[in-house]
């Protein structure tokens, strides 16, 4: 018996960590690129990859390689 509690307990264990909500992902457009709307979300991974995009949008360009 507790040798089936203990199997229990670890599948538990291992179990918790697939069991994450999975994250919205926002469109970077003109009305969620502002600092106002950023503030309205709460802190997580979706507002963080947000905040990236809307800072990256259309100014990075790669660099052309030059030869000489």
């Amino acid at each position: 018996m507790n040798r089936l509690r203990w199997a229990m307990l670890l599948l538990a264990a291992l179990l918790a960590g697939c069991l994450e909500k999975e994250e919205l992902r926002i469109e970077a457009t003109s009305e969620t690129c502002t600092p106002r709307f950023w503030k309205t979300l709460p802190e997580s991974k979706s507002r963080d990859s947000l905040v990236e995009r809307c800072m990256t949008r259309g100014g990075y360009k790669h660099r052309v390689p030059e030869t000489f």
